[in-house]
């Protein structure tokens, strides 16, 4: 947890998956704390999640999603941090976002989510 805080705090999440995308060792390296090893073992352990995950959401070869998935992939994150699995998660927060017509913010969506769930 504490590597990956370190990481966080030094790069947004999007430079964060394309330079493991792109297995960029030296990006991950100028990061305070991550040496060579670490940066190579984190491009093998995260690669993999990180194309099943954007296959899920629709994204193709890293390119950004839409503000709508976006918002959905963070709500469902903050959901399954909270404890909520996965399917439930995903259930709430696509029927609240059909409910809504994708307008609502991501507080709210996380909002109605743990009233749903």
């Amino acid at each position: 947890p504490g590597t990956a805080m370190m990481v966080l705090s030094s790069m947004n999440p999007s430079d964060l998956k394309n330079a493991i995308l792109k297995e960029e060792v030296h990006t991950l390296q100028s990061v305070k704390g991550i040496g060579s090893k670490t940066a190579q073992r984190l491009i093998l352990e995260l690669k993999d999640k990180i194309r099943r995950e954007g296959e899920d959401s629709g994204e193709q070869g890293g390119i950004a999603a839409t503000p709508h998935n976006t918002i959905r992939n963070e709500a469902l994150s903050a959901l399954m941090t909270l404890g909520i699995s996965r399917p439930a998660a995903e259930k709430s927060i696509d029927s609240i976002l059909k409910k809504s017509g994708n307008t609502l913010s991501l507080e709210d969506l996380v909002k109605f989510a743990l009233k749903n769930a």
